[in-house]
């Protein structure tokens, strides 16, 4: 690709308009004095400013592109030349990613399911513990009704010394989650769509550009939006002044 070189284009090109900036501040005076619309003749003439801003903020645009296009022009060379140098690194980076992140998901799922393992052994161990704790503490309420029973409710006897309960082991998981010195690892939430229509309907979007197309067509085969109706939505015309 040639050099090419773009001299004298920077963002203040547009103001050195001096023509187009007079008509606008022109424009501007006469058209804040328009403060209402109530007769054919107010319209009249609030339609003609409307169409002479709207010429003249046309007018700049085709200024601005004219000034841009040699830029886009650059940016769509260099961008097509940016794709075709990495486009190899692009692929091989997806395929290396694709390989980490599936062996770093096993991984992390391995370990979460281990982690479960040990979860569960720790807490069938703490239930071991406390049922065997209230059972001695049974056993000693049981001796206590039995001896005031028999000696009097004065009489107090000395509970059974505490069982000795095995403590709770450190298990050592044997499968750790996925690391890497040259990377960082997080988890993350993903999903795919099975099936759309059974997707809660908070989930879902409603699509503008179907609603007009909907309506395009109504218009196109003569249907009276005044007798249209679709469920969550209200249908109504409105006049749309232009400039001509």
């Amino acid at each position: 690709m040639s050099d090419i070189v773009l001299a004298g284009i920077n963002e203040e090109a547009l103001t050195k308009q001096a023509e187009w900036l007079l008509a606008r501040d022109t424009l501007l005076g006469s058209s804040q004095t328009v403060r209402q619309v109530t007769n054919d003749s107010e319209l009249n003439g609030s339609g003609l400013l409307q169409t002479e801003i709207s010429k003249l903020i046309k007018e700049l645009e085709t200024k601005r592109m004219a000034l841009t296009r040699p830029l886009d022009a650059v940016k769509k060379a260099i961008t097509t030349k940016e794709t075709e140098l990495v486009a190899n690194l692009v692929s091989e980076h997806a395929r290396l990613k694709a390989m980490n992140n599936a062996y770093a998901t096993m991984q992390m799922k391995l370990a979460e399911a281990e982690q479960r393992r040990i979860d569960d052994l720790n807490r069938k161990q703490a239930q071991e513990a406390a049922k065997a704790q209230r059972k001695l503490d049974e056993e000693n309420e049981e001796k206590q009704r039995k001896a005031q029973a028999t000696f009097g409710f004065c009489q107090v006897i000395t509970p059974t010394e505490p069982v000795a309960v095995k403590p709770v082991p450190v298990y050592v998981p044997i499968v750790t989650g996925p690391s890497s010195s040259s990377n960082t690892i997080t988890k993350t939430w993903k999903f795919e769509i099975i099936d759309s229509k059974q997707v809660p309907r908070e989930f879902c979007d409603v699509d503008e550009k179907k609603i007009r197309a909907f309506l395009a067509y109504q218009k196109s085969m003569g249907v009276n939006i005044d007798f249209l109706q679709v469920a969550g939505l209200r249908l109504y015309a409105e006049a749309n002044v232009g400039a001509r």
